[in-house]
């Protein structure tokens, strides 16, 4: 079976908004599963050889995952990823920034 993926990437700059979508060759819950728990997040969401490691989450609307992401050399950077909107089996909004270990947001770095 020939394996197909599309990423398609909409920019608007003048309200600071990135919308990404990406169509997969699986069944939707298969996906859906990748992109929510987090025993499968560990495994894509970091760029190779990194790897995320979860400690936290709770993916409802106002829900998080904190997590952290380790380098090859034990670099570790603290990400949390907040849920905005969830649209059951569609899509959701997230705001994802830096943090410390307990969930707090550095001010300092941007938020996507």
């Amino acid at each position: 079976m020939e394996s197909k993926t599309m990423t398609h990437v909409v920019k608007d700059f003048e309200n600071k908004s990135t919308m990404i979508s990406r169509e997969f060759n699986a069944p939707l819950a298969n996906v859906w599963r990748a992109d929510t728990e987090p025993e499968l997040l560990g495994y894509w969401w970091a760029p190779k050889p990194w790897k995320a490691e979860t400690k936290e989450t709770n993916f409802v609307e106002g829900g998080h995952w904190l997590y952290i992401m380790v380098g090859p050399n034990n670099e570790r950077y603290w990400g949390k990823m907040s849920y905005v909107r969830i649209d059951l089996l569609r899509g959701f909004e997230i705001e994802d920034g830096f943090c410390d270990e307990n969930g707090t947001v550095n001010p300092d770095l941007p938020v996507s």
